[in-house]
């Protein structure tokens, strides 16, 4: 991923400001403004992904199963891209999890 500002092509940009908060969008610092024309180049990990832990480390971190890691994923991004769409598949692998568990504890 670029994470070079497109108008003073400074390696500069942050997605986080003085005080460690999360921006919607990347500020340049050298130009002390925001970064409308970026674009997050890395397809496989997207900034969304990236805010505080990175959601693949937290899910390997805690030895989660495919359900288990979907919920997570789900929950984390839907603010950043698929809205309640998001919460609907995390609520389907819940669902999954539940019956899992269920079924497990029946054996």
């Amino acid at each position: 991923m670029s994470n070079k500002c497109p108008k003073c092509d400074q390696e500069s940009l942050s997605f986080e400001d003085e005080n460690s908060n999360v921006l919607d969008k990347p500020y340049c610092f050298k130009c002390s403004d925001f970064i409308n024309e970026y674009k997050d180049e890395d397809n496989i990990n997207p900034t969304y992904y990236r805010k505080g832990i990175e959601t693949t480390d937290y899910i390997v971190s805690h030895s989660m199963n495919y359900l288990e890691g979907n919920i997570i994923k789900y929950v984390t991004r839907y603010k950043d891209k698929g809205g309640l769409e998001d919460l609907k598949k995390a609520e389907w692998y819940l669902t999954r999890l539940i019956k899992q568990t269920e079924n497990n504890n029946e054996s």
